[in-house]
């Protein structure tokens, strides 16, 4: 997989330190770029919808400047608890109470690969 990168530019659209460890313990080479994207959805999305939606928004941000020979990288996670998602927690007390209202549920990821 690796050799068929080798020409490939990886853009990362994340700014999540686990997302960018995880690519740094593959070996692989890859530059981040952010953008401010506001993280907002329509309500009557569900789960995975949700984090595919916000995958595709983060990446329209990039599309004008993406080169023949990159690839971009998005991703979203959320936490679907009885019936909705949690927002992200405002603050490690609120980290905390999420963490203890999820404990041994499944949190809902997006990932969109991107290129020209």
């Amino acid at each position: 997989m690796l050799k068929n990168l080798e020409n490939t530019k990886i853009i990362l659209a994340s700014g999540s330190p686990r997302r960018q460890q995880f690519f740094k313990d593959l070996g692989l080479k890859f530059e981040i770029r952010l953008r401010d994207i506001p993280e907002n959805y329509p309500s009557h999305l569900q789960r995975e919808e949700i984090t595919d939606y916000l995958a595709k928004l983060k990446a329209e941000a990039f599309l004008e400047e993406l080169n023949d020979d990159e690839l971009l990288i998005t991703a979203d996670t959320i936490v679907w608890l009885e019936g909705k998602a949690l927002g992200k927690p405002s603050n490690k007390t609120r980290g905390a109470t999420h963490v203890a209202r999820t404990v041994g549920k499944n949190a809902r990821g997006g990932i969109l690969f991107l290129s020209h």
